[in-house]
């Protein structure tokens, strides 16, 4: 069982996180302009991602080719 310190996020920029079975790092947390809601931009250990931190030409954070993808908060673990 984990537990927070003073209410604090385990889930911000530069925490150490899974999508689905992948290991990587938060590299950003917000809106973007490609579709509503809060995305995490996360920058994968390995190229088996989508993307470099950008879409359709905005940039949101800056990651190696295929290392990035942009997920919602339930696809993220810590």
């Amino acid at each position: 069982m984990s537990m927070q310190v003073g209410g604090a996020n385990p889930l911000q920029v530069g925490a150490r996180v899974t999508v689905g079975k992948k290991p990587g790092t938060v590299r950003f947390i917000g809106a973007t302009k490609f579709a509503a809601g809060e995305w995490f931009g996360v920058e994968l250990d390995d190229s088996s991602g989508k993307n470099d931190g950008s879409h359709d030409g905005v940039t949101y954070f800056t990651c190696p080719a295929d290392c990035g993808v942009f997920v919602r908060k339930l696809q993220v673990h810590i």
